[in-house]
């Protein structure tokens, strides 16, 4: 049987390409193809190539992100589209010398040539790939590109990560109070942080902001363009698009849910946020694996962390701290705690305390007015720790 009965019948097409500028592109683009694909076709990078003008585009798609990435630095023999192994590709690239590229397309083999080294790949049929969505008609706006590279980065660490709640597995990017502010919250964390001007309000998925971060933060552009196209959220940044494919649950009221319950904290708690972070890692290694509760003890002049886990092991460690009201025993999870401080941007960290008792606790909240970046944590009683509230 016939390569072409088969229903394998590519080009004939070539495209030669500098290697660097094809490992570039793959790397782009690696982090889309999916690792467990039913057909062969899709665990591939769709190649699309047109000679006039020369262009070569390298896209890939899983189900929660497509990946392109595209170059006019290439020459090119004929159009067409063909499927590429992504694992042999990238294995090939890494053991080729470096200079030109060449790969040619006919049938079902590409022939991939790099100085006197000649690798064939077979290549699977066609059918079954599911295509990345089509970009034509996409109306793109910008944004700057630091200013949302930073906003994520400072609220990623309250993106949920339980499968079963997709609404909180997300970063939505609205209007609050007149600015535009990316929001991550889980059942137990809140984040809040500007991103001043953004174009439109758009909610990014969990399953793909680390590669966005990524993305934001290898490119040299000033500017991210965004679009919200169809079921995906666009972001191009120079040569590499980002497609986020849509969650359908919305997006969560977290006001509701952690700031409302903090609206009357009123007693501040001023500590160094270096102190306090080093404080926390020492003490930490002792907290209970099944509920990761850290005690913060609250008294004039300074703020004690301790921690106990089941078998009894503990430990304790003062900091000073500003604090004018009555000892107060506040309990948190300390690994919470501890993406808090590391996404809060001043040396200086102002608590808000609230009054409380048993289990009806206003949350810990953590905020930066010259920055607009607020961090929430939910309070557990301190009986959770054997503990009273004085």
């Amino acid at each position: 049987m016939t390569d072409a009965v088969a229903g394998i019948d590519y080009g004939p097409l070539e495209f030669t390409i500098r290697r660097f500028q094809i490992v570039q592109l793959v790397e782009q683009v690696l982090p889309a193809v999916p690792s467990g694909a039913t057909l062969p076709v899709n665990s591939c990078f769709r190649v699309t190539v047109s000679a006039e003008p020369a262009r070569l585009e390298i896209a890939a798609r899983s189900v929660q992100m497509s990946i392109y990435a595209e170059t006019e630095a290439v020459v090119v023999t004929g159009d067409g589209v063909v499927y590429l192994p992504a694992k042999k590709l990238r294995a090939i690239l890494a053991a080729a010398p470096e200079g030109d590229i060449t790969v040619s397309v006919k049938g079902a083999t590409a022939k991939v040539t790099a100085a006197l080294a000649v690798w064939d790949l077979r290549l699977p049929a066609p059918d079954g790939y599911v295509a990345p969505p089509d970009l034509a008609g996409a109306e793109f706006a910008k944004a700057i590109r630091e200013r949302l590279a930073a906003a994520l980065l400072t609220v990623r660490h309250a993106v949920g990560r339980d499968s079963g709640r997709p609404s909180m597995n997300q970063v939505s990017i609205a209007e609050h109070g007149g600015v535009m502010c990316a929001t991550a919250a889980e059942a137990s964390q809140f984040a809040r942080a500007p991103v001043p001007d953004f174009p439109l309000p758009v909610c990014i998925s969990g399953a793909a902001l680390s590669d966005l971060v990524k993305l934001l933060a290898k490119s040299g552009s000033d500017v991210v363009e965004v679009a919200d196209f169809g079921a995906s959220v666009l972001f191009r940044t120079g040569p590499v698009t980002l497609a986020v494919t849509k969650s359908n649950a919305p997006f969560p009221n977290a006001d509701d849910m952690f700031l409302r319950p903090a609206v009357g904290n009123s007693r501040p708690l001023v500590v160094d946020k270096a102190r306090l972070e080093a404080v926390l890692a020492r003490v930490q290694v002792n907290c209970d694996a099944s509920t990761s509760a850290v005690a913060l003890i609250a008294e004039p002049g300074r703020l004690t962390v301790t921690a106990q886990d089941k078998d009894g092991n503990s430990a304790e460690e003062t900091a000073a701290a500003d604090w004018a009201d009555d000892r107060e025993v506040i309990v948190v999870n300390a690994q919470f705690l501890a993406a808090m401080l590391g996404a809060h941007p001043s040396a200086v960290c102002q608590f808000s305390v609230g009054h409380g008792q048993g289990r009806a606790r206003p949350p810990l909240m953590l905020t930066d007015e010259k920055a607009g970046v607020t961090g929430v944590c939910l309070q557990m009683p301190p009986s959770v720790m054997g503990l009273d509230r004085k």
